[in-house]
């Protein structure tokens, strides 16, 4: 693979690892900075925390560079928002960031949405019916990554000291198991062990900022829901 760089594409995700969410003593590298490490080519990423499908397009730059492989992880925040939930906007913004990334990369990457995406001990708004369009969102990845010979790449199972409690976020263990996947799907090295001390009190802070957020998701998950935030 010609060393031209990786570009990597999403939300708040793609763009880091919070040093908060240290586990297994595993260093707090976003998926797409471990995919990085792997290869030892440098890393560009155009992601912004809490963005949609359109947001994500709208950032990227009219002229980018070559790169030798493109990352892409995109559709969470239109899952999560009833604002940002169009079927027919998510696969448009999709198939316009896929073109985008295509035309400027040998090789593309896109990671498919978790089966547990938002799952979690909050009330609302995570149930049957985000389940159901998690399935859609599914559909609408796999689709577009087919259509633009893409490789798409299945995440791992993201559950206990793998995510956060918000059923979104992963720790430092999910990204690794991220980039773990997406290396194996492209036939690329092993990512390099890199270790970190998590915060000394992560046991009891984790217990008080779930208590928290099953006593306050109900109240924002509303507003998140319904304003796309």
């Amino acid at each position: 693979m010609a060393s031209k760089g990786i570009v990597a594409v999403g939300d708040s995700i793609t763009n880091a690892c919070s040093v908060d969410l240290i586990v297994d003593r595993i260093s707090p590298r976003s998926w797409a900075q471990c995919v990085s490490a792997a290869t030892g080519e440098p890393l560009t990423v155009h992601a912004k925390s809490g963005a949609p499908a359109s947001e994500i397009r709208a950032m990227l730059p009219e002229m980018i560079e070559s790169y030798s492989l493109a990352l892409i992880y995109v559709g969470t925040n239109n899952v999560l928002s009833w604002r940002h939930w169009r079927r027919e906007d998510l696969a448009s913004e999709m198939h316009a960031i896929l073109n985008i990334m295509r035309a400027c990369s040998d090789r593309v990457a896109v990671m498919q949405l978790p089966d547990t995406l938002g799952q979690s001990g909050a009330i609302f708004p995570y149930g049957p019916l985000l389940k159901r369009r998690v399935r859609k969102a599914q559909k609408i990845v796999r689709e577009a990554a087919a259509s633009m010979g893409a490789t798409l790449v299945t995440p791992p199972s993201l559950t206990c000291d793998r995510i956060w409690i918000d059923g979104v976020h992963p720790t430092s263990a999910g990204h690794r198991a991220l980039a773990d996947e997406t290396v194996h799907a492209l036939g690329l090295p092993e990512v390099p062990a890199a270790r970190a001390e998590p915060r000394p009190d992560y046991a009891s802070w984790r217990r008080r900022a779930r208590t928290r957020f099953i006593l306050t998701q109900p109240i924002r998950g509303v507003g998140g829901w319904v304003l796309g935030r």
